[in-house]
């Protein structure tokens, strides 16, 4: 459904009340909503919240740029010499411009050059973090693996 240019996801249940998410990492504004609710109630609810979901969706959009650029390191630039990663590559950037929220993850896609620098990374400060946590836990580890994860 879409609410003064924003895309809204509506999903209809069998409970009480109307509830907003927006979603991580590209901020999909979700409402779950009684099934007999009027569409002319949700519209309203989502206009009456505007402010407070373009907020959430433009400090969600600066949270993940900053965990792209924090495990890219200082050599990051906007969207340039990375595969696409960052804002130049047409993710959300905070400003509502009428368009749906940005399905595009390439800022969340691991691509063998940045799968190798956060390799490095994560092994220059193991040492470090080694020696900190060892005495404290008692063991050190006899393997570590580095594993590129998924989670919801």
């Amino acid at each position: 459904m879409k609410i003064d240019g924003l895309e809204v996801q509506v999903v209809r249940k069998p409970i009480k009340n109307m509830y907003l998410r927006i979603k991580p990492p590209n901020g999909v504004v979700m409402i779950s909503a009684p099934r007999r609710m009027a569409e002319q109630t949700i519209i309203d609810f989502v206009r009456d919240r505007r402010p407070w979901i373009d907020n959430h969706r433009r400090r969600m959009a600066l949270a993940r740029e900053r965990s792209v650029i924090g495990s890219l390191g200082d050599s990051w630039q906007r969207g340039a010499g990375h595969g696409g990663v960052g804002l130049a590559s047409g993710g959300f950037d905070g400003v509502n411009n009428g368009s749906s929220v940005a399905t595009d993850n390439a800022a969340l896609t691991w691509t063998k050059e940045l799968r190798e620098r956060a390799s490095a990374n994560i092994n220059a400060q193991l040492p470090a973090l080694l020696a900190k946590w060892g005495p404290i836990v008692g063991r050190t580890p006899t393997h570590i693996t580095l594993r590129v994860m998924t989670s919801r």
